[in-house]
Protein backbone atom coordinates (compact mmCIF):
# COMPACT_ATOMS: atom_id res chain seq x y z
CA UNK A 1 0.00 0.00 0.00
CA UNK A 2 1.53 3.25 -0.86
CA UNK A 3 2.78 5.76 2.02
CA UNK A 4 0.24 8.64 2.45
CA UNK A 5 2.46 11.75 3.30
CA UNK A 6 0.33 14.87 5.05
CA UNK A 7 1.56 17.92 6.42
CA UNK A 8 0.53 19.52 9.66
CA UNK A 9 -1.48 22.38 7.74
CA UNK A 10 -3.84 19.58 6.80
CA UNK A 11 -5.90 20.06 9.90
CA UNK A 12 -6.70 23.15 8.60
CA UNK A 13 -10.08 22.89 5.66
CA UNK A 14 -8.56 21.10 2.74
CA UNK A 15 -9.52 22.15 -1.21
CA UNK A 16 -8.59 19.19 -2.77
CA UNK A 17 -7.74 19.40 -6.81
CA UNK A 18 -7.70 16.51 -8.92
CA UNK A 19 -5.18 15.89 -11.84
CA UNK A 20 -4.93 12.97 -14.46
CA UNK A 21 -1.36 13.15 -15.66
CA UNK A 22 -0.36 11.46 -18.98
CA UNK A 23 0.98 8.51 -16.80
CA UNK A 24 -2.26 7.88 -15.39
CA UNK A 25 -1.23 8.49 -12.19
CA UNK A 26 -3.66 10.52 -9.65
CA UNK A 27 -2.03 13.31 -7.38
CA UNK A 28 -3.70 14.69 -4.50
CA UNK A 29 -2.43 18.54 -3.86
CA UNK A 30 -3.98 19.88 -0.51
CA UNK A 31 -3.22 24.03 0.09
CA UNK A 32 -4.15 25.70 3.06
CA UNK A 33 -5.79 28.54 2.72
CA UNK A 34 -2.89 30.86 4.01
CA UNK A 35 -0.64 29.98 1.41
CA UNK A 36 1.02 27.10 3.08
CA UNK A 37 2.93 24.34 1.17
CA UNK A 38 0.81 21.51 0.20
CA UNK A 39 2.06 17.87 0.57
CA UNK A 40 1.27 16.02 -2.56
CA UNK A 41 -0.65 12.05 -2.01
CA UNK A 42 0.34 9.70 -4.13
CA UNK A 43 -2.87 7.75 -4.79
CA UNK A 44 -3.33 3.87 -6.20
CA UNK A 45 -3.40 3.34 -9.89
CA UNK A 46 -6.77 2.42 -12.01
CA UNK A 47 -7.03 1.45 -15.37
CA UNK A 48 -10.31 2.63 -16.80
CA UNK A 49 -13.11 0.17 -18.30
CA UNK A 50 -12.73 -1.13 -21.83
CA UNK A 51 -15.34 0.67 -23.72
CA UNK A 52 -15.55 -2.35 -26.47
CA UNK A 53 -16.29 -4.82 -24.03
CA UNK A 54 -19.60 -2.13 -22.37
CA UNK A 55 -20.87 -2.04 -26.09
CA UNK A 56 -20.33 -6.04 -25.94
CA UNK A 57 -21.74 -6.77 -22.65
CA UNK A 58 -24.75 -4.42 -23.54
CA UNK A 59 -25.73 -5.99 -26.97
CA UNK A 60 -25.28 -9.12 -25.80
CA UNK A 61 -27.97 -8.45 -22.55
CA UNK A 62 -30.15 -6.87 -25.37
CA UNK A 63 -30.25 -9.62 -28.04
CA UNK A 64 -31.01 -12.13 -25.01
CA UNK A 65 -33.79 -10.26 -23.55
CA UNK A 66 -35.45 -9.90 -27.01
CA UNK A 67 -34.78 -13.16 -28.05
CA UNK A 68 -36.22 -14.49 -24.77
CA UNK A 69 -39.40 -11.95 -25.39
CA UNK A 70 -39.85 -13.03 -28.57
CA UNK A 71 -39.83 -16.57 -27.97
CA UNK A 72 -42.73 -16.47 -25.12
CA UNK A 73 -44.74 -14.45 -27.37
CA UNK A 74 -44.55 -16.57 -30.20
CA UNK A 75 -44.89 -19.88 -27.97
CA UNK A 76 -48.71 -19.97 -28.57
CA UNK A 77 -48.23 -19.70 -32.37
CA UNK A 78 -45.79 -22.80 -32.91
CA UNK A 79 -47.72 -25.55 -33.16
CA UNK A 80 -50.34 -24.07 -35.53
CA UNK A 81 -46.74 -22.41 -37.29
CA UNK A 82 -45.40 -25.89 -37.56
CA UNK A 83 -48.20 -27.31 -38.98
CA UNK A 84 -48.74 -25.25 -41.51
CA UNK A 85 -45.48 -25.67 -42.52
CA UNK A 86 -45.20 -29.53 -42.08
CA UNK A 87 -48.42 -30.76 -42.80
CA UNK A 88 -49.37 -34.80 -42.18
CA UNK A 89 -49.76 -37.04 -44.44
CA UNK A 90 -52.55 -39.07 -45.22
CA UNK A 91 -50.79 -42.02 -43.70
CA UNK A 92 -50.01 -40.14 -40.52
CA UNK A 93 -53.78 -38.48 -39.83
CA UNK A 94 -54.84 -42.58 -39.41
CA UNK A 95 -52.85 -41.88 -36.08
CA UNK A 96 -53.14 -38.49 -35.24
CA UNK A 97 -56.68 -39.43 -33.05
CA UNK A 98 -56.86 -40.59 -29.78
CA UNK A 99 -60.20 -41.93 -28.93
CA UNK A 100 -60.94 -39.78 -25.13
CA UNK A 101 -63.06 -42.41 -23.84
CA UNK A 102 -64.39 -46.08 -23.45
CA UNK A 103 -67.62 -44.70 -25.86
CA UNK A 104 -65.36 -43.18 -28.88
CA UNK A 105 -62.91 -46.05 -28.44
CA UNK A 106 -65.42 -48.44 -29.32
CA UNK A 107 -66.79 -46.61 -32.37
CA UNK A 108 -63.48 -46.30 -33.43
CA UNK A 109 -62.82 -50.12 -32.96
CA UNK A 110 -66.04 -50.82 -34.88
CA UNK A 111 -65.16 -49.09 -37.91
CA UNK A 112 -61.70 -50.02 -38.04
CA UNK A 113 -62.76 -54.17 -38.06
CA UNK A 114 -65.66 -54.00 -40.25
CA UNK A 115 -65.70 -55.35 -43.64
CA UNK A 116 -66.34 -52.77 -46.08
CA UNK A 117 -63.19 -50.46 -44.31
CA UNK A 118 -61.56 -53.89 -44.78
CA UNK A 119 -62.18 -54.19 -48.93
CA UNK A 120 -61.34 -50.19 -48.97
CA UNK A 121 -57.98 -51.00 -47.51
CA UNK A 122 -57.05 -54.04 -49.36
CA UNK A 123 -58.03 -51.95 -52.66
CA UNK A 124 -54.91 -50.13 -53.80
CA UNK A 125 -56.94 -47.34 -55.40
CA UNK A 126 -57.90 -45.90 -52.62
CA UNK A 127 -56.26 -44.13 -50.50
CA UNK A 128 -57.37 -43.71 -46.68
CA UNK A 129 -56.91 -41.10 -44.71
CA UNK A 130 -58.84 -38.84 -41.86
CA UNK A 131 -58.88 -35.34 -43.58
CA UNK A 132 -60.18 -33.31 -40.81
CA UNK A 133 -56.90 -34.31 -38.70
CA UNK A 134 -54.85 -32.11 -41.25
CA UNK A 135 -56.31 -28.94 -40.22
CA UNK A 136 -53.92 -27.20 -37.20
CA UNK A 137 -55.73 -28.10 -33.78
CA UNK A 138 -55.64 -24.41 -32.95
CA UNK A 139 -58.11 -23.90 -35.83
CA UNK A 140 -59.99 -26.97 -35.33
CA UNK A 141 -62.69 -24.52 -32.93
CA UNK A 142 -63.49 -22.07 -36.14
CA UNK A 143 -64.37 -25.39 -38.31
CA UNK A 144 -67.67 -26.52 -38.88
CA UNK A 145 -66.78 -29.82 -39.98
CA UNK A 146 -63.47 -30.51 -38.50
CA UNK A 147 -64.54 -29.09 -34.62
CA UNK A 148 -67.77 -27.29 -34.09
CA UNK A 149 -69.17 -31.17 -35.14
CA UNK A 150 -67.13 -33.70 -33.84
CA UNK A 151 -67.54 -34.54 -30.14
CA UNK A 152 -69.35 -36.80 -27.92
CA UNK A 153 -73.17 -36.76 -28.78
CA UNK A 154 -71.84 -35.56 -32.41
CA UNK A 155 -69.94 -36.93 -34.71
CA UNK A 156 -68.09 -39.27 -32.26
CA UNK A 157 -64.61 -40.23 -34.01
CA UNK A 158 -62.83 -38.00 -37.08
CA UNK A 159 -64.35 -39.96 -40.47
CA UNK A 160 -62.57 -42.15 -42.14
CA UNK A 161 -62.22 -41.26 -46.02
CA UNK A 162 -61.41 -43.05 -48.47
CA UNK A 163 -60.47 -41.11 -52.16
CA UNK A 164 -59.93 -43.14 -55.43
CA UNK A 165 -57.06 -42.43 -57.69
CA UNK A 166 -58.02 -39.46 -60.27
CA UNK A 167 -60.85 -38.81 -58.15
CA UNK A 168 -63.04 -41.28 -59.68
CA UNK A 169 -65.17 -42.06 -56.20
CA UNK A 170 -65.42 -41.32 -52.99
CA UNK A 171 -66.65 -43.01 -49.36
CA UNK A 172 -66.39 -42.00 -45.90
CA UNK A 173 -67.64 -43.49 -42.93
CA UNK A 174 -68.78 -41.65 -39.80
CA UNK A 175 -70.82 -42.38 -36.69
CA UNK A 176 -73.60 -39.84 -35.72
CA UNK A 177 -74.81 -39.02 -31.91
CA UNK A 178 -77.52 -37.99 -30.29
CA UNK A 179 -77.11 -34.25 -30.29
CA UNK A 180 -77.08 -33.65 -34.40
CA UNK A 181 -80.96 -34.17 -34.29
CA UNK A 182 -83.51 -31.88 -35.01
CA UNK A 183 -86.66 -33.89 -34.17
CA UNK A 184 -85.88 -36.13 -31.42
CA UNK A 185 -83.99 -39.37 -32.35
CA UNK A 186 -84.12 -38.04 -35.92
CA UNK A 187 -80.56 -36.39 -37.09
CA UNK A 188 -81.35 -33.03 -38.80
CA UNK A 189 -81.42 -32.68 -42.56
CA UNK A 190 -78.87 -29.98 -42.71
CA UNK A 191 -76.51 -32.30 -41.35
CA UNK A 192 -76.86 -34.59 -43.97
CA UNK A 193 -76.36 -31.46 -46.16
CA UNK A 194 -73.01 -30.52 -45.00
CA UNK A 195 -71.82 -34.09 -44.95
CA UNK A 196 -72.92 -34.40 -48.76
CA UNK A 197 -71.75 -30.78 -49.76
CA UNK A 198 -68.07 -31.59 -48.69
CA UNK A 199 -68.00 -35.37 -49.35
CA UNK A 200 -69.07 -34.84 -52.68
CA UNK A 201 -66.97 -31.99 -52.68
CA UNK A 202 -63.89 -34.57 -51.83
CA UNK A 203 -64.37 -36.63 -54.58
CA UNK A 204 -64.01 -34.19 -57.59
CA UNK A 205 -61.37 -32.04 -55.89
CA UNK A 206 -58.21 -34.06 -57.43
CA UNK A 207 -59.24 -33.74 -61.18
CA UNK A 208 -60.03 -29.69 -60.84
CA UNK A 209 -57.38 -27.18 -61.02
CA UNK A 210 -55.22 -27.10 -57.87
CA UNK A 211 -57.13 -29.49 -56.05
CA UNK A 212 -59.74 -26.53 -55.40
CA UNK A 213 -63.77 -26.24 -55.70
CA UNK A 214 -66.44 -24.16 -54.50
CA UNK A 215 -70.16 -25.70 -54.64
CA UNK A 216 -71.96 -24.04 -57.35
CA UNK A 217 -75.02 -26.18 -57.32
CA UNK A 218 -76.72 -29.32 -54.74
CA UNK A 219 -79.59 -30.77 -54.87
CA UNK A 220 -80.49 -32.88 -52.47
CA UNK A 221 -83.22 -35.91 -51.85
CA UNK A 222 -84.36 -37.08 -48.98
CA UNK A 223 -85.49 -40.97 -49.10
CA UNK A 224 -85.49 -41.81 -44.99
CA UNK A 225 -85.36 -40.62 -41.34
CA UNK A 226 -81.55 -41.27 -40.43
CA UNK A 227 -81.85 -42.32 -36.88
CA UNK A 228 -79.08 -41.07 -33.81
CA UNK A 229 -76.77 -43.35 -32.79
CA UNK A 230 -75.88 -45.25 -36.23
CA UNK A 231 -73.07 -45.58 -38.11
CA UNK A 232 -73.77 -43.75 -41.94
CA UNK A 233 -71.65 -43.91 -45.14
CA UNK A 234 -71.10 -41.60 -48.20
CA UNK A 235 -70.35 -42.43 -51.33
CA UNK A 236 -69.54 -40.68 -54.05
CA UNK A 237 -68.53 -40.58 -57.95
CA UNK A 238 -67.45 -37.88 -59.93
CA UNK A 239 -69.98 -38.34 -63.34
CA UNK A 240 -68.30 -35.21 -65.74
CA UNK A 241 -65.09 -33.04 -65.85
CA UNK A 242 -64.81 -29.92 -67.72
CA UNK A 243 -62.46 -27.75 -67.32
CA UNK A 244 -62.59 -25.45 -63.99
CA UNK A 245 -66.26 -27.32 -63.62
CA UNK A 246 -66.69 -30.81 -62.23
CA UNK A 247 -69.95 -32.55 -61.64
CA UNK A 248 -70.80 -35.23 -59.11
CA UNK A 249 -73.33 -37.91 -57.58
CA UNK A 250 -73.81 -39.09 -54.44
CA UNK A 251 -75.77 -40.83 -51.31
CA UNK A 252 -75.77 -41.25 -47.85
CA UNK A 253 -76.80 -45.04 -46.68
CA UNK A 254 -76.61 -47.04 -42.96
CA UNK A 255 -73.48 -49.29 -42.82
CA UNK A 256 -75.01 -52.74 -41.92
CA UNK A 257 -73.86 -53.58 -38.35
CA UNK A 258 -74.88 -57.55 -38.41
CA UNK A 259 -74.20 -60.03 -41.09
CA UNK A 260 -76.97 -60.14 -43.88
CA UNK A 261 -78.43 -56.62 -43.01
CA UNK A 262 -79.10 -54.46 -46.37
CA UNK A 263 -78.18 -50.69 -46.15
CA UNK A 264 -81.08 -48.12 -46.45
CA UNK A 265 -80.19 -44.86 -48.77
CA UNK A 266 -81.21 -41.65 -46.77
CA UNK A 267 -80.64 -39.27 -49.31
CA UNK A 268 -79.46 -38.32 -52.17
CA UNK A 269 -77.53 -35.21 -53.87
CA UNK A 270 -76.00 -34.33 -57.38
CA UNK A 271 -73.79 -30.96 -56.92
CA UNK A 272 -71.47 -28.70 -59.35
CA UNK A 273 -68.14 -27.46 -58.13
CA UNK A 274 -66.32 -24.58 -59.75
CA UNK A 275 -62.59 -24.28 -59.35
CA UNK A 276 -62.41 -20.11 -59.00
CA UNK A 277 -60.53 -18.65 -61.27
CA UNK A 278 -58.13 -17.23 -58.23
CA UNK A 279 -56.57 -20.77 -58.58
CA UNK A 280 -54.81 -19.99 -61.62
CA UNK A 281 -52.54 -17.89 -60.00
CA UNK A 282 -51.35 -20.26 -57.36
CA UNK A 283 -47.92 -21.82 -58.75
CA UNK A 284 -47.22 -24.70 -56.10
CA UNK A 285 -49.10 -27.57 -56.59
CA UNK A 286 -50.41 -29.15 -52.97
CA UNK A 287 -48.85 -32.78 -54.13
CA UNK A 288 -45.13 -30.87 -55.03
CA UNK A 289 -44.60 -30.07 -51.04
CA UNK A 290 -46.60 -25.99 -51.22
CA UNK A 291 -49.10 -25.11 -48.82
CA UNK A 292 -51.29 -22.14 -49.54
CA UNK A 293 -54.16 -20.54 -47.72
CA UNK A 294 -56.66 -19.13 -50.38
CA UNK A 295 -59.78 -17.03 -49.85
CA UNK A 296 -62.75 -16.42 -52.29
CA UNK A 297 -66.16 -15.10 -52.00
CA UNK A 298 -69.15 -15.42 -53.68
CA UNK A 299 -71.76 -12.57 -54.49
CA UNK A 300 -74.23 -13.50 -51.34
CA UNK A 301 -70.63 -12.40 -49.22
CA UNK A 302 -70.61 -15.90 -47.97
CA UNK A 303 -66.65 -16.41 -47.24
CA UNK A 304 -64.48 -19.46 -48.03
CA UNK A 305 -61.27 -20.63 -46.42
CA UNK A 306 -58.94 -23.10 -47.93
CA UNK A 307 -56.52 -24.98 -46.22
CA UNK A 308 -54.34 -26.60 -48.92
CA UNK A 309 -51.61 -29.39 -47.87
CA UNK A 310 -49.04 -31.84 -49.49
CA UNK A 311 -51.78 -33.95 -51.21
CA UNK A 312 -55.84 -34.11 -52.48
CA UNK A 313 -57.41 -35.36 -49.78
CA UNK A 314 -55.68 -32.97 -47.75
CA UNK A 315 -58.41 -30.32 -48.84
CA UNK A 316 -60.89 -29.19 -46.58
CA UNK A 317 -63.61 -26.15 -47.06
CA UNK A 318 -65.62 -24.88 -44.50
CA UNK A 319 -67.99 -21.41 -44.46
CA UNK A 320 -66.36 -18.63 -42.22
CA UNK A 321 -68.49 -15.37 -40.31
CA UNK A 322 -65.63 -13.56 -39.43
CA UNK A 323 -66.85 -10.18 -40.25
CA UNK A 324 -69.36 -8.16 -39.07
CA UNK A 325 -72.82 -8.35 -40.34
CA UNK A 326 -73.46 -5.27 -41.59
CA UNK A 327 -70.16 -4.49 -43.13
CA UNK A 328 -69.35 -5.76 -47.03
CA UNK A 329 -65.35 -7.09 -47.43
CA UNK A 330 -64.04 -7.71 -50.13
CA UNK A 331 -60.21 -10.05 -50.30
CA UNK A 332 -58.20 -9.28 -53.44
CA UNK A 333 -55.42 -12.40 -53.89
CA UNK A 334 -52.35 -11.79 -55.34
CA UNK A 335 -49.86 -14.15 -55.59
CA UNK A 336 -50.58 -16.71 -52.59
CA UNK A 337 -48.66 -16.56 -49.50
CA UNK A 338 -46.61 -19.58 -48.30
CA UNK A 339 -43.13 -20.67 -46.92
CA UNK A 340 -40.43 -21.15 -49.34
CA UNK A 341 -39.94 -24.34 -50.79
CA UNK A 342 -36.78 -24.67 -48.47
CA UNK A 343 -38.87 -24.85 -45.33
CA UNK A 344 -40.91 -27.71 -46.72
CA UNK A 345 -39.08 -29.70 -49.38
CA UNK A 346 -35.81 -30.19 -47.58
CA UNK A 347 -35.89 -33.57 -46.03
CA UNK A 348 -34.39 -31.74 -42.47
CA UNK A 349 -37.16 -29.50 -42.51
CA UNK A 350 -39.50 -31.18 -40.23
CA UNK A 351 -36.76 -31.68 -37.36
CA UNK A 352 -35.29 -28.43 -37.85
CA UNK A 353 -38.31 -26.89 -37.10
CA UNK A 354 -38.27 -28.05 -33.52
CA UNK A 355 -34.80 -25.88 -32.66
CA UNK A 356 -36.20 -22.65 -31.76
CA UNK A 357 -32.79 -20.70 -33.19
CA UNK A 358 -33.88 -22.13 -36.87
CA UNK A 359 -37.56 -21.68 -36.11
CA UNK A 360 -37.28 -17.82 -35.10
CA UNK A 361 -34.32 -17.81 -38.03
CA UNK A 362 -37.03 -19.10 -40.51
CA UNK A 363 -39.85 -16.87 -39.37
CA UNK A 364 -37.52 -13.75 -39.18
CA UNK A 365 -36.91 -14.17 -42.44
CA UNK A 366 -40.95 -14.78 -43.70
CA UNK A 367 -41.35 -11.33 -41.69
CA UNK A 368 -39.61 -9.53 -43.33
CA UNK A 369 -40.17 -10.96 -47.37
CA UNK A 370 -43.51 -10.31 -46.33
CA UNK A 371 -42.71 -6.68 -45.25
CA UNK A 372 -41.08 -6.45 -48.45
CA UNK A 373 -43.21 -7.32 -50.75
CA UNK A 374 -41.60 -10.30 -52.20
CA UNK A 375 -44.15 -12.93 -50.77
CA UNK A 376 -47.82 -12.55 -51.57
CA UNK A 377 -50.29 -10.72 -49.90
CA UNK A 378 -53.76 -11.07 -49.56
CA UNK A 379 -55.21 -7.55 -49.20
CA UNK A 380 -58.86 -6.92 -46.91
CA UNK A 381 -60.62 -4.12 -48.07
CA UNK A 382 -63.39 -3.07 -45.72
CA UNK A 383 -66.16 -0.57 -46.96
CA UNK A 384 -66.15 2.85 -44.89
CA UNK A 385 -69.90 3.10 -44.89
CA UNK A 386 -71.49 0.29 -43.26
CA UNK A 387 -74.82 -1.32 -44.75
CA UNK A 388 -78.08 0.33 -43.58
CA UNK A 389 -79.19 -2.07 -40.60
CA UNK A 390 -82.25 -0.02 -39.78
CA UNK A 391 -84.54 -0.89 -42.99
CA UNK A 392 -87.94 -2.30 -42.77
CA UNK A 393 -90.16 -4.11 -45.24
CA UNK A 394 -93.30 -2.36 -45.34
CA UNK A 395 -96.09 -4.46 -46.35
CA UNK A 396 -98.99 -3.42 -48.59
CA UNK A 397 -101.66 -4.47 -50.73
CA UNK A 398 -100.94 -8.74 -51.04
CA UNK A 399 -100.18 -9.86 -54.58
CA UNK A 400 -103.89 -12.04 -54.68
CA UNK A 401 -105.30 -8.32 -54.14
CA UNK A 402 -103.49 -6.40 -56.61
CA UNK A 403 -103.57 -9.13 -59.06
CA UNK A 404 -107.49 -8.86 -58.58
CA UNK A 405 -107.77 -5.06 -59.04
CA UNK A 406 -106.15 -5.00 -62.13
CA UNK A 407 -107.51 -8.37 -63.27
CA UNK A 408 -104.45 -9.86 -64.53
CA UNK A 409 -101.66 -11.40 -63.02
CA UNK A 410 -97.76 -10.57 -62.94
CA UNK A 411 -94.68 -13.09 -64.31
CA UNK A 412 -91.46 -12.53 -66.05
CA UNK A 413 -90.75 -13.65 -69.30
CA UNK A 414 -87.21 -14.37 -69.67
CA UNK A 415 -85.85 -14.70 -73.48
CA UNK A 416 -81.93 -15.92 -73.64
CA UNK A 417 -80.06 -16.28 -76.38
CA UNK A 418 -76.91 -15.65 -78.73
CA UNK A 419 -76.55 -11.85 -79.99
CA UNK A 420 -78.74 -11.76 -83.38
CA UNK A 421 -80.83 -14.41 -82.55
CA UNK A 422 -84.43 -12.87 -82.26
CA UNK A 423 -84.80 -12.25 -78.73
CA UNK A 424 -85.68 -8.54 -79.14
CA UNK A 425 -87.75 -8.85 -82.68
CA UNK A 426 -89.95 -11.99 -80.77
CA UNK A 427 -89.78 -10.03 -77.42
CA UNK A 428 -91.13 -6.76 -78.96
CA UNK A 429 -93.81 -8.78 -80.94
CA UNK A 430 -94.95 -10.67 -77.59
CA UNK A 431 -95.43 -7.09 -76.02
CA UNK A 432 -97.40 -5.52 -78.90
CA UNK A 433 -99.88 -8.54 -78.84
CA UNK A 434 -99.93 -8.20 -74.99
CA UNK A 435 -100.84 -5.00 -74.91
CA UNK A 436 -103.47 -5.29 -77.77
CA UNK A 437 -105.54 -7.87 -75.57
CA UNK A 438 -105.38 -5.64 -72.92
CA UNK A 439 -102.42 -6.82 -70.75
CA UNK A 440 -100.20 -4.51 -69.26
CA UNK A 441 -96.86 -5.55 -70.65
CA UNK A 442 -93.43 -3.92 -70.34
CA UNK A 443 -90.17 -4.89 -71.86
CA UNK A 444 -86.58 -4.77 -70.89
CA UNK A 445 -84.21 -4.93 -73.25
CA UNK A 446 -80.49 -5.70 -73.12
CA UNK A 447 -79.11 -2.59 -74.60
CA UNK A 448 -81.75 -0.11 -73.61
CA UNK A 449 -80.84 -0.64 -70.40
CA UNK A 450 -76.95 0.17 -70.66
CA UNK A 451 -78.18 3.63 -71.45
CA UNK A 452 -79.36 4.08 -67.84
CA UNK A 453 -79.82 1.84 -64.98
CA UNK A 454 -76.21 -0.35 -66.01
CA UNK A 455 -74.83 2.33 -67.92
CA UNK A 456 -71.57 1.76 -65.58
CA UNK A 457 -71.32 -1.70 -66.44
CA UNK A 458 -68.84 -3.20 -68.79
CA UNK A 459 -69.05 -7.02 -70.39
CA UNK A 460 -66.39 -8.41 -68.03
CA UNK A 461 -67.99 -11.69 -66.47
CA UNK A 462 -67.73 -9.77 -63.30
CA UNK A 463 -70.02 -7.10 -65.34
CA UNK A 464 -72.65 -9.00 -66.77
CA UNK A 465 -73.60 -10.83 -63.37
CA UNK A 466 -73.98 -7.79 -61.87
CA UNK A 467 -75.64 -6.85 -64.83
CA UNK A 468 -78.10 -9.82 -64.99
CA UNK A 469 -78.55 -8.80 -60.92
CA UNK A 470 -80.05 -5.66 -61.16
CA UNK A 471 -82.59 -6.64 -64.87
CA UNK A 472 -83.74 -9.92 -62.30
CA UNK A 473 -84.43 -7.63 -59.37
CA UNK A 474 -86.46 -4.91 -61.71
CA UNK A 475 -88.33 -7.98 -63.39
CA UNK A 476 -89.30 -8.91 -60.26
CA UNK A 477 -90.61 -5.67 -59.19
CA UNK A 478 -92.39 -5.10 -62.51
CA UNK A 479 -93.83 -8.85 -61.96
CA UNK A 480 -94.96 -8.31 -58.20
CA UNK A 481 -97.11 -4.78 -59.22
CA UNK A 482 -99.12 -7.45 -61.44
CA UNK A 483 -97.52 -6.26 -64.85
CA UNK A 484 -95.57 -8.89 -67.15
CA UNK A 485 -92.09 -8.43 -67.52
CA UNK A 486 -90.66 -9.39 -70.40
CA UNK A 487 -86.38 -9.29 -70.34
CA UNK A 488 -84.66 -9.75 -73.61
CA UNK A 489 -80.89 -10.22 -72.86
CA UNK A 490 -78.38 -13.22 -73.87
CA UNK A 491 -77.89 -13.78 -70.18
CA UNK A 492 -74.82 -16.23 -70.92
CA UNK A 493 -74.57 -17.93 -67.56
CA UNK A 494 -77.14 -20.56 -66.00
CA UNK A 495 -75.87 -19.79 -62.74
CA UNK A 496 -77.22 -16.08 -63.12
CA UNK A 497 -80.83 -16.93 -64.65
CA UNK A 498 -80.72 -19.36 -61.80
CA UNK A 499 -80.53 -16.03 -59.65
CA UNK A 500 -83.35 -14.71 -61.51
CA UNK A 501 -85.42 -17.27 -61.08
CA UNK A 502 -84.95 -18.02 -57.49
CA UNK A 503 -85.60 -13.84 -56.77
CA UNK A 504 -88.70 -14.68 -58.50
CA UNK A 505 -89.24 -18.02 -56.56
CA UNK A 506 -88.87 -16.31 -53.12
CA UNK A 507 -90.51 -13.31 -53.36
CA UNK A 508 -93.40 -14.81 -50.77
CA UNK A 509 -93.48 -11.75 -48.40
CA UNK A 510 -96.67 -11.66 -46.43
CA UNK A 511 -97.47 -15.22 -47.47
CA UNK A 512 -98.13 -14.50 -51.43
CA UNK A 513 -97.43 -17.69 -53.69
CA UNK A 514 -94.46 -17.34 -55.64
CA UNK A 515 -94.05 -15.18 -59.07
CA UNK A 516 -94.20 -17.21 -62.32
CA UNK A 517 -91.01 -16.99 -63.96
CA UNK A 518 -90.90 -18.51 -67.58
CA UNK A 519 -87.13 -19.33 -69.17
CA UNK A 520 -87.63 -18.88 -73.14
CA UNK A 521 -84.68 -20.47 -74.97
CA UNK A 522 -84.23 -18.45 -78.46
CA UNK A 523 -82.15 -20.90 -80.25
CA UNK A 524 -80.44 -21.11 -83.45
CA UNK A 525 -76.85 -22.32 -84.44
CA UNK A 526 -74.14 -20.08 -84.17
CA UNK A 527 -73.33 -19.79 -87.94
CA UNK A 528 -77.06 -18.40 -88.15
CA UNK A 529 -76.22 -15.75 -86.18
CA UNK A 530 -72.81 -14.82 -87.70
CA UNK A 531 -74.77 -14.73 -91.13
CA UNK A 532 -77.44 -12.63 -89.77
CA UNK A 533 -75.18 -9.84 -87.75
CA UNK A 534 -77.36 -6.75 -88.21
CA UNK A 535 -74.57 -4.90 -85.86
CA UNK A 536 -71.47 -6.19 -87.44
CA UNK A 537 -70.47 -7.34 -83.85
CA UNK A 538 -69.47 -10.80 -84.65
CA UNK A 539 -67.25 -9.92 -87.34
CA UNK A 540 -65.69 -7.36 -85.23
CA UNK A 541 -65.26 -10.01 -83.00
CA UNK A 542 -63.55 -12.61 -85.37
CA UNK A 543 -61.52 -9.70 -86.15
CA UNK A 544 -60.50 -9.39 -82.13
CA UNK A 545 -61.56 -5.88 -82.20
CA UNK A 546 -64.48 -6.91 -79.20
CA UNK A 547 -63.05 -9.11 -76.63
CA UNK A 548 -65.83 -11.30 -73.99
CA UNK A 549 -68.23 -11.74 -77.25
CA UNK A 550 -70.80 -13.91 -76.01
CA UNK A 551 -69.94 -17.16 -78.38
CA UNK A 552 -66.76 -16.37 -79.73
CA UNK A 553 -64.73 -15.62 -77.24
CA UNK A 554 -66.79 -16.21 -74.06
CA UNK A 555 -68.73 -18.83 -73.75
CA UNK A 556 -72.25 -19.31 -73.46
CA UNK A 557 -74.31 -22.01 -72.00
CA UNK A 558 -77.36 -22.98 -72.96
CA UNK A 559 -80.29 -23.56 -70.82
CA UNK A 560 -80.93 -27.48 -70.10
CA UNK A 561 -84.68 -27.25 -68.75
CA UNK A 562 -86.33 -23.74 -70.26
CA UNK A 563 -90.02 -23.47 -70.01
CA UNK A 564 -90.28 -22.89 -73.83
CA UNK A 565 -87.56 -23.20 -76.78
CA UNK A 566 -88.25 -21.79 -79.91
CA UNK A 567 -86.25 -21.77 -83.75
CA UNK A 568 -86.26 -18.40 -85.07
CA UNK A 569 -84.38 -19.78 -87.63
CA UNK A 570 -87.58 -22.65 -88.84
CA UNK A 571 -90.54 -20.10 -86.98
CA UNK A 572 -91.38 -16.39 -88.00
CA UNK A 573 -92.24 -14.02 -85.50
CA UNK A 574 -95.85 -14.68 -85.49
CA UNK A 575 -95.26 -18.36 -85.05
CA UNK A 576 -93.34 -17.66 -82.03
CA UNK A 577 -95.80 -15.33 -80.32
CA UNK A 578 -98.21 -17.77 -81.04
CA UNK A 579 -95.99 -20.74 -79.07
CA UNK A 580 -95.70 -18.35 -75.96
CA UNK A 581 -99.04 -17.49 -76.00
CA UNK A 582 -100.08 -20.75 -75.98
CA UNK A 583 -97.85 -21.68 -73.05
CA UNK A 584 -98.87 -18.74 -71.21
CA UNK A 585 -102.53 -19.48 -71.79
CA UNK A 586 -102.57 -23.67 -70.63
CA UNK A 587 -100.71 -22.52 -67.70
CA UNK A 588 -103.31 -19.91 -66.61
CA UNK A 589 -101.35 -17.01 -66.84
CA UNK A 590 -103.56 -15.30 -69.68
CA UNK A 591 -106.71 -16.01 -70.84
CA UNK A 592 -107.35 -17.90 -73.33
CA UNK A 593 -108.45 -15.55 -76.76
CA UNK A 594 -109.21 -16.86 -80.72
CA UNK A 595 -105.16 -16.81 -81.06
CA UNK A 596 -104.38 -19.31 -78.16
CA UNK A 597 -107.43 -21.96 -78.79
Amino acid sequence: MPTRIVSSAARCRLWPVFSVSPTTIRSFRTTSPRGVSAATVSGPIQHSASRFRRVALFTVRALFFTSAGFIMAAAPAYESATTILSPPSDAETLSMFTPPDDDAQNKEDFINSHPLVASLRANPDFVESRPHMKIPPTWRKHNLTGGTLIGPGKVVVPPFSWTEKNGKSFVQICHVGTDLCGHMGIIHGGFLATVLDEGLGRCCFPVLPFNVGMTAKLEINYKAPAMANQYLVLRATTTKVEGRKAWVEGHIETLPTSEGEQPIVLATASALYISPKQAATLEDHPAQGGYEVAWSTNRDNDWKRVWRGDGHTSVACSTVSQFPTNYRAFLIPSRPFRPRSSLVNRPTAKTQLFSPVVYLTKLTHLLVRLAWHKTSVLFLKFLTSPMATNVTWHPSLSRHERNELRRQRGFTIWFTGLSASGKSTVATALEQHLLHTGLAAYRLDGDNVRFGLNKDLGFSEKDRNENIRRIAEVAKLFADSSTIALTSFISPYRADRQIARDLHANATQGGDDPLPFIEVFVDIPLAEAEKRDPKGLYKKARAGEIKDFTGISAPYEAPESPEITIRTDQLSVEECVQTISNYLAEKGLIAETKETR
